[in-house]
């Protein structure tokens, strides 16, 4: 099984770039995208290890500087054979837009990232519709991609600063579109099919409890109920997971719903 590593940027003490309008963070946007991009790689078969699931930087880190050397490490030894570490972009100018992929000309293993990248700005710019900014190379400049000695490209899904594309860091529908992309895009480096996942299209992922109904079966489960799922108890539902069981997954938009029949 191939294992990926994703790397939600920013979180905790460092915001990332900011909406100053109507207070959309990046952090949050990566964070929602990249959770979604897990789930759909478990979906295709993939291994997955994030360096983050909540608003707490990589390792606890305090400072910028801590926080990208943990994000480095993190990627070094999470096992995997690629890293893409996500992200939204920011400007001072609110006009500035689109979507661009990094990679950097001092890692050793510049064709493999450069292919990822490629890959990566393709499905973006095709899933999105918005102004491919190109394939850019960051140099010394961006931690990252330079030093996790794993083929890695990092994505700048879109200009949070930006009134008209901010949607993309704070909807989640949107979200869902660039997780989709961000698959698409490892499946096709590895060269195999992506499996579309009907279920995460209308399920809002790591929806807590409180916020659902859940029916197993016909009967409906109080929404205190822990369940378990691979083992682990959790207070959420990853419901796509319990595919691989053998049950139905499926999601009512109108009543706020997830129905379970095996």
């Amino acid at each position: 099984m191939s294992k990926v590593v994703l790397i939600p940027g920013h979180g905790g003490f460092d915001s990332g770039s900011c909406n100053q309008t109507n207070g959309v963070r990046e952090c949050d946007g990566n964070l929602a995208v990249a959770l979604k991009v897990k789930e759909l790689l478990e979906y295709n078969n993939f291994e997955v290890a994030i360096s983050r699931t909540t608003d707490i930087a990589c390792g606890r880190a305090t400072t910028i500087n801590q926080d990208i050397n943990n994000q480095i490490y993190f990627g070094n030894n999470s096992g995997a054979d690629i890293a893409v570490a996500i992200h939204f972009n920011g400007s001072i100018n609110e006009t500035a837009h689109g979507v661009e992929t990094l990679y950097s000309q001092y890692n050793r293993l510049t064709d493999k990232n450069i292919k990822l990248a490629t890959l990566l700005l393709e499905e973006l710019v095709s899933a999105t519709g918005l102004t491919n900014r190109g394939l850019k190379d960051s140099g010394k400049s961006v931690g990252v991609v330079r030093a996790i000695n794993i083929p890695v490209s990092l994505t700048e899904c879109a200009f949070v600063t930006n009134p008209n594309e901010v949607i993309w860091c704070s909807d989640s529908d949107h979200q869902l579109i660039l997780a989709k992309a961000h698959a698409k895009a490892i499946c096709r480096y590895y060269g195999i099919e992506y499996k579309e996942n009907g279920g995460i299209d209308y399920m809002k992922v790591g929806m807590e409890v409180s916020d659902m109904k859940v029916t197993m079966n016909g009967n409906t489960v109080i929404k205190s109920v822990i369940l378990t799922v691979d083992g682990k108890d959790t207070t959420y539902i990853p419901a796509v997971a319990l595919r691989n069981d053998g049950y139905i997954v499926t999601w009512d938009g109108v009543n706020n719903q997830v129905n379970i029949t095996k």
